[in-house]
């Protein structure tokens, strides 16, 4: 029994294996590549989380270290490398770093702020997930992916940039943080499941109309959605927004679609109790869509701002507690008649032209939107314009805030 015993502490030591190769001043590191001389700042202890990390207070991290006369370049904070330190209170990560792994800083429950350097272009799931004190946190610009469960349960996370180079937001990314606002760049064009659930959010704004939304990807505090909005153009790809994705949001009260062609997946704004304003923007082609505004009772005014009558799905305005012959249709004046002979908008009860005054702030001046500052205009295409245009206009804050205006 003892040399049975003996035999299965020696596998067993084999398989899981210490995580550390060397220490050099209290830091644990993994060398990485012996050939070029790189290594990854790692815990102390087993795999398999059977260890006790012992990273506390102010840990500054070097670009290189010096081990049996050998020089590495530590270019990597390595899966679970400071995992539940929970005395750990700040990092500093040398720019030599590229790469931030799996649940990094997980549970790093004192771990309030933390600069990541331009040099990092890669960061692991569950990086900094549970980390309660977390209030703010800067991307780099060289970032392509925000993986699953980054933020992950990071309640007084209330701000986050974004960086123009991210192309995917992975599953639960941000659920359970504090953001009130967030922006999502031009080239994101995938989202997770849950990636902004359970949230503080009540403004979003998503640059490519192109993108998919995905059901439950937003907490149910949202008050306003604007898609499409644009810095450079709005390209001519679909707009798809999932089945039941803002089912369901009861302080939703606006939202604004632009895009050539946008599919509306069925109850999609179901039960949204408090949407009052629907609006297509001028480059809608094609709506495609079976009772995405289910149960919708407060809904009065729809704006389809193209000049010729969209396509549009019979079902798109079924199954509403309002009936479409009491809801009020607003069209491009020179397209009323085109509307009124074309099914299913042919069913609103008013089909109104816009024009001034016509439920959309008017302004008369730029002074107009002074309690805007330093707006950025764009046309309801979603195009950004230098200027105030003849006619309607939106209008995003710094925080992230839109508002139709009317300019004479």
């Amino acid at each position: 029994m003892k040399k049975f015993s003996l035999i299965f502490f020696l596998l067993l030591t084999a398989v899981v294996g210490r995580a550390e190769d060397f220490e050099v001043d209290g830091i644990y590191y993994n060398i990485t590549s012996a050939e070029e001389h790189t290594v990854a700042v790692t815990f102390r202890g087993f795999t398999f989380h059977q260890y006790k990390n012992e990273y506390s207070g102010d840990v500054v991290i070097p670009e290189s270290v010096t081990y049996e006369s050998v020089t590495y370049s530590v270019t990597e904070i390595g899966t679970d490398a400071f995992y539940e330190c929970r005395d750990l209170t700040s990092v500093t990560i040398p720019t030599s770093v590229t790469k931030i792994g799996n649940s990094a800083f997980g549970m790093c429950t004192s771990l309030a702020s933390i600069d990541i350097p331009d040099s990092i272009t890669e960061i692991g799931e569950g990086a900094f997930s549970a980390c309660v004190k977390l209030t703010s946190i800067s991307i780099p610009n060289g970032v392509t992916v925000i993986g699953n469960r980054v933020f992950k349960s990071c309640p007084n996370l209330t701000s986050i940039d974004i960086p123009d180079s991210v192309t995917e937001i992975g599953r639960e990314a941000f659920e359970g943080c504090g953001l009130t606002s967030v922006i999502i760049p031009y080239a994101v064009t995938k989202i997770g499941y849950k990636a902004f659930s359970s949230t503080s959010l009540s403004s979003v704004i998503v640059s490519n109309s192109a993108i998919t939304i995905d059901r439950y990807m937003f907490a149910p505090y949202l008050v306003s959605i604007t898609i499409g909005l644009d810095s450079l153009s709005v390209p001519d790809s679909m707009t798809k927004i999932e089945q039941s994705a803002f089912t369901g949001f009861r302080l939703l009260d606006n939202v604004s679609l632009n895009g050539s062609v946008i599919n509306i997946g069925s109850c999609a704004f179901s039960h949204c109790d408090a949407l009052k304003t629907i609006t297509f923007g001028n480059s809608v082609t094609e709506i495609d869509g079976e009772s995405p505004f289910l149960s919708c009772r407060n809904l009065k005014d729809v704006y389809c701002l193209a000049d010729t009558a969209p396509v549009a799905d019979g079902r798109l305005f079924s199954g509403m507690e309002v009936k479409i012959s009491s809801l009020t249709l607003h069209v491009p004046s020179a397209s009323l008649q085109a509307y009124k002979t074309t099914y299913p908008w042919s069913d609103f009860g008013q089909i109104v032209a816009i024009d001034e005054g016509d439920g959309i702030e008017q302004l008369t001046s730029e002074e107009g939107h002074s309690a805007f500052k330093n707006p950025t205009v764009y046309d309801l295409s979603g195009r950004r314009t230098t200027k105030m245009q003849k006619g309607i206009n939106l209008l995003r804050n710094a925080d992230g805030r839109v508002k139709k205006v009317w300019q004479k």
